[in-house]
């Protein structure tokens, strides 16, 4: 195969400020903001640490036994926002949140939800990736990098950090 491509799912990590509900969780807690939103607490989604997608990226470009044009990177699970505040909780034990049960009504988050977390069985195969991070470890890492970086930690919670009680 002359070209390989990755196929990444929901990235976070350093540098990002997308409206990903992961990232709206933690730019709540770093501000020490509380987080209440009207729903969501069920909607499921594949995210994939940013360390985790350069890993998959080198393995995809070092590999020499690439069987395929494409391989999903991703961490290979669903993390509801509910169970992400609990994660993030454990970082920022003084966090509140409240969110309503059900899923998110984007039309975009939707399609996540109907495509289920990417697999990974290829990627495994051929390239030997597995992610290290996760959606805890990516927590916990992201979280440590944004203490050492006020200035990124400022940009992501004056975008992020609002009293909407929706995810726009």
């Amino acid at each position: 195969v002359g070209f390989v491509a990755i196929r990444p799912s929901m990235v976070f990590g350093p540098g990002q400020r997308l409206y990903y509900p992961l990232n709206m969780v933690l730019a709540h807690a770093a501000a020490g903001a509380p987080l209440r939103k009207s729903d969501g607490a069920d909607h499921p989604i594949d995210y994939t640490y940013v360390k985790d997608c350069a890993e998959g990226a080198v393995l995809a470009y070092q590999s020499e036994k690439t069987r395929h044009s494409a391989y999903n990177i991703s961490g290979g699970m669903l993390t509801t926002n509910s169970q992400v505040v609990q994660i993030v909780h454990k970082l920022y034990p003084g966090f509140r949140a409240e969110i309503g049960g059900g899923l998110i009504g984007s039309p975009i988050l939707w399609k996540r939800i109907l495509t289920g977390p990417l697999d990974l069985k290829l990627a495994r195969r051929d390239l030997s990736y597995e992610p290290r991070y996760g959606v805890d470890g990516g927590l916990a890492d992201y979280s440590s990098h944004l203490k050492s970086h006020p200035e990124e930690l400022k940009r992501m919670t004056d975008a992020l950090v609002r009293p909407s009680s929706d995810w726009s």
